[in-house]
């Protein structure tokens, strides 16, 4: 490990990396991509004008409350997974059958954004929904700003046919379902922690140095938007997530998915930050069911591993099918 220890006012290292002052400024060299870090005083015992200390400060996990939502009052629902991919025919196939046999009490639908051949060469009886959004299909996703409009819209239109149908889990490709009736868990773990959005990685980006807030922040049309959408206090609170899988009650999504979003915010922004300005509660997966969820390398060799640790889904696992 190189670079500075980037530490906590408890002294603990949350992070390294190389800091370079240059004319009033501070450049941060080198910290992870999973840091969600800012800076912060440390209170002062006795009054001093002449020397102040600053520490660093771990971004915190969303906790806020619904507001103007009526309350959760049933543990019972019935769950889609909605599943994006841009794979060929027999392979989402393969994948269909394994969540299908896995999760029989759910719907299954798949959301393909590949080739419009291999999308018409489905057997027929496939619940599936061709997307030609463009901004679905980007190869540097955080700079390119790749987005789930068209992905929820075509959720969105789905379910005004299908009015059973309370929670979506919508998913990539490379999640791998390793436990039974993963829909009652999630709808379970969903109405424990009163929420309307779960998901893997959320934290509060407000205030931090991530790159994905100070991105946010010198895009005023983004901003614009997020203020004109609020009903929140705080107008310019920005959330994350993972976009590999998030669970949704069908009325967050519904409401998420009829905004008119701009084409400069990134989809793992998008969607938590705002349902959470339209009054939704965001929260995140439970901590232990997080471990076996990132965005970088492959976990595919470590599947049996994680599935006997009792892990409820894997990412990445981009041969699996």
């Amino acid at each position: 490990m190189f670079g500075r220890r980037l530490r906590d006012r408890e002294g603990r290292t949350l992070d390294r990396a190389f800091l370079f002052f240059w004319r009033g400024r501070i450049t941060v060299v080198g910290i992870s991509p999973y840091s969600c870090l800012k800076l912060t005083g440390i209170p002062q015992e006795r009054l001093s004008y002449w020397k102040q200390e600053i520490c660093w400060e771990q971004a915190s996990v969303p906790d806020f409350q619904r507001i103007g939502k009526p309350p959760i009052s049933s543990r019972t629902g019935v769950v889609c997974h909605a599943l994006i991919s841009h794979l060929q025919p027999d392979i989402n196939c393969k994948m269909l059958d394994e969540w299908q046999k896995l999760d029989p009490a759910s719907n299954i639908l798949l959301l393909h954004g590949g080739s419009r051949e291999d999308f018409d060469a489905l057997p027929d009886g496939i619940n599936a929904i061709y997307i030609p959004d463009k901004s679905l299909r980007t190869k540097d996703h955080a700079r390119e700003k790749q987005q789930y409009t068209g992905v929820l819209r075509a959720i969105a239109e789905w379910l005004k046919h299908h009015p059973e149908v309370s929670h979506v889990h919508l998913a990539e490709y490379d999640l791998v379902p390793l436990t039974a009736n993963l829909g009652l868990r999630l709808i379970g773990w969903m109405e424990e922690q009163n929420a309307d959005l779960i998901g893997s990685g959320l934290s509060d980006l407000t205030e931090t140095i991530h790159p994905h807030y100070l991105n946010f922040q010198k895009d005023e049309g983004v901003r614009s938007f997020i203020r004109g959408i609020s009903c929140r206090e705080e107008k310019q609170r920005v959330l994350t997530m993972l976009g590999c899988t998030s669970f949704w009650s069908s009325d967050c999504l519904k409401a998420v998915a009829a905004q008119a979003l701009p084409g400069s915010i990134y989809l793992e922004l998008a969607l938590p930050t705002i349902a959470h300005h339209l009054g939704y509660r965001v929260r995140p997966l439970p901590e232990a069911q997080q471990n076996s969820i990132t965005f970088e390398g492959d976990l595919l060799p470590c599947l049996e591993h994680y599935r006997d640790t009792g892990a409820w889904m894997l990412h990445p696992c981009k041969n699996r099918w």
